[in-house]
C-alpha cells in the first residue's frame, strides 16, 4: 500500500552511505530512507490520487473524464466514420525524409526508403 510506505518512509532519516554512493549493504532492510525527496513527492502525489479515486468511488461519482472508456468510444466512432466514407479514398502520402536530414544517398542502408515496388525477393528464398 503506497500510503503505508510513504507513512514508514516520511518517519526515517535519510541513509548517509546510500546518498553518497548511491548503494548500501543493508538494501531495502536499511532502517534508513534511500527515497530521495522527488521520490517522496511522487509517492505522495500518487497517494493523494488513490485517495480522491477512493473518494469518488464512495460518492456514487461516474467515471471521471479522460478515461479509457471515453478513449475508446471516441475510437469506435472514429472508425466507424472512416469506414463509412471508405468510397472515398485518399491517395497515399508519398514517403518524405524528415526536415533536415543529409541527401538520400548519403544515408545508411538501413534509413534509406525502400523502393517504389518493395524489396525483392528472391525466388529461393527459405526462412527458418
Amino acid at each position: 500500500d503506497a500510503a503505508a510506505i510513504l507513512q514508514e518512509e516520511q518517519t526515517k532519516k535519510p541513509c548517509r552511505k546510500f546518498l553518497q554512493t548511491g548503494q548500501c549493504d543493508f538494501g531495502s532492510s536499511c532502517r534508513f530512507s534511500h527515497m530521495t525527496e522527488q521520490d517522496l513527492e511522487n509517492l505522495s502525489a500518487q497517494v493523494q490520487g488513490e485517495q480522491r479515486s477512493k473518494e469518488l468511488l464512495q460518492e456514487g461519482a461516474d467515471v471521471p473524464p479522460g478515461t479509457i472508456e471515453d478513449w475508446l468510444e471516441k475510437r469506435a466512432k472514429r472508425l466507424s466514420a472512416a469506414q463509412s466514407n471508405s468510397a472515398l479514398l485518399e491517395k497515399p502520402v508519398p514517403f518524405q525524409y524528415p526536415p533536415g536530414w543529409p541527401p538520400a544517398q548519403d544515408l545508411p542502408p538501413s534509413l534509406q526508403a525502400p523502393p517504389p515496388g518493395g524489396w525483392p525477393i528472391p525466388p529461393n528464398l527459405h526462412w527458418g
